[in-house]
Formats: C-alpha cells, sequence, structure tokens
C-alpha cells in the first residue's frame, strides 16, 4: 500500500537520482509531501505518476520491457492512492508485456483493469479492457478464455450501462487490437 512517508521516500530517490547522475532536475515540485498530507488530493503524487508514465515510456522507447512495466506499475500503485482508477498505467503495463511476446500476462493486467472499472462503476473501461482481454488471450492461444471474456464483454452490452450499444456491438463483431506505443487502445 501507499503511504505518505512512501511517497515522500520515492520523491527523495528520483531527486538523488537525477542529482547523482549530474543532470538537470527538469521535474520541480512546488512543495514537499508532508507525511500527514492526503495523499489523494497531492499534487506532488499527481507530478509522480506524471513522472513514472514518462519515465515507463523511454524505457519502453528502448526496449527496456521490464523497465517500463515497473514504472508504469509504480504509477498505477500512485493513481490509486489517489483513488483513481490507473487505465492509463495499466494500459501501459499491458502494452509492454505485449511487445515482450506475454500475452497471457498482458490479457491478465487488462482483465484486473476490467475488474477494477467494475468495482467503479466505469463501465466502459471495463468493457474495452475486457474486450482487449480477450484478443490477447487469443493471441495466446487461451481460446476458451478469451470465449469467457467475450461473454462478460457481451453481458455488459446488454446490462444497459453502456452508451452506443449499436456501435460498441458492431466494433466487438469486427475487433481488431490496435496497439500505439506506448499504450494498448482499442478504438
Amino acid at each position: 500500500m501507499i503511504t505518505a512517508k512512501l511517497i515522500y521516500a520515492k520523491l527523495i530517490t528520483h531527486i538523488a537520482v537525477f542529482a547523482g547522475a549530474g543532470g538537470i532536475l527538469v521535474v520541480s515540485y512546488p512543495h514537499v509531501l508532508a507525511p500527514t498530507e492526503s495523499l489523494e488530493a497531492s499534487p506532488v503524487v499527481a507530478r509522480m505518476v506524471e513522472y513514472e508514465l514518462t519515465a515507463g515510456d523511454r524505457f519502453a522507447l528502448v526496449g527496456a520491457w521490464r523497465d517500463a512495466i515497473g514504472a508504469y506499475e509504480t504509477a498505477a500503485s500512485l493513481s490509486r492512492a489517489q483513488r483513481q482508477l490507473p487505465t492509463v498505467a495499466l494500459r501501459r503495463v499491458a502494452n509492454a508485456l505485449y511487445y515482450d511476446s506475454q500475452f497471457l500476462a498482458a490479457a491478465g493486467v487488462l482483465q484486473g483493469l476490467a475488474d477494477e472499472a467494475a468495482l467503479l462503476g466505469d463501465a466502459e473501461t471495463e468493457f474495452w479492457a475486457t474486450l482487449d482481454a480477450a484478443q490477447l488471450s487469443r493471441m495466446a492461444g487461451a481460446e476458451a478464455h478469451a470465449r469467457r471474456l467475450n461473454e462478460r464483454a457481451t453481458r455488459l452490452l446488454q446490462s444497459g450501462r453502456l452508451d452506443e450499444r449499436e456501435y460498441l456491438e458492431a466494433r466487438m463483431e469486427e475487433i481488431n487490437l490496435k496497439v500505439f506505443a506506448p499504450h494498448l487502445e482499442s478504438r
């Protein structure tokens, strides 16, 4: 679990990394996160999320998938600490796993995103993450799992919780996973 103390330590570590590398500190924080400050409203934590996403993107550009995944997972944890659904970070984790040919692991990340979205009532994110997880499962040769995920997406369509149902049904029929570095996207 992310705590204010851990975030403060991570902030100091990042500053030390910049200074230790002899580089210029390009990320500046307007104030230091106090150990008692609320993580949900902290602009420091929000900037740290952006920093981790950028770091992950830089690792991904050079094919350092494990480092990219680590940075994206940190961004996801920080987003959760701010009580936000980590859609961008988790899609980037899935993308890095995809490019590392770990299709089933990428599908698992997206299925986890769909589960989190369902708990928070975000039907659209749940639908697209489920559909993308199904496609990745199919790519990994897990046809039975892909069918179960497609059934979940179909139930979600029939629930009436999604706008533009006809459009989404048509997309489901012709779904073709599109990959744009550094994140997955279905639309």
